[in-house]
């Protein structure tokens, strides 16, 4: 008898220790919430990576604009659009086949198009 009640036991404890294994492995914070906080953590290891560069360029661009005056006079120029004296600013319409691609917001203007001949 106490032997019959010493294998039941056992069989009983493996049998609760296996169904304690399958629901916490499929359970919600099981393998498939694993899998998806390891996807989770990539992504934002990948921005995280984006972001430190683009802070580091923006140092590099701070400490352009600090130190080289060259780089002060175009930035300045650019924003206050300044120009020297004996320069001349040429200003490109867009062309015709921009304003008329796909996706554009402006709708095509039919008096700029060339008229034709008959």
């Amino acid at each position: 008898m106490k032997q019959l009640l010493q294998k039941s036991g056992g069989i009983a404890l493996v049998l609760i220790l296996c169904t304690y294994g399958v629901v916490a492995l499929r359970g919600p914070n099981g393998l498939a919430a694993l899998a998806q906080k390891r996807k989770q953590i990539q992504g934002l290891q990948d921005q995280n990576a984006t972001l430190a560069a683009e802070n580091a360029d923006k140092r590099r661009r701070i400490e352009l604009l600090k130190n080289d005056p060259g780089t002060q006079e175009l930035e300045i120029r650019q924003k206050l659009k300044l120009m020297k004296p004996g320069e001349t600013q040429f200003i490109v319409p867009e062309s015709r086949e921009a304003a008329t691609a796909p996706g554009s917001t402006a709708a095509p203007n039919p008096q700029s198009a060339p008229a034709r001949r008959p």
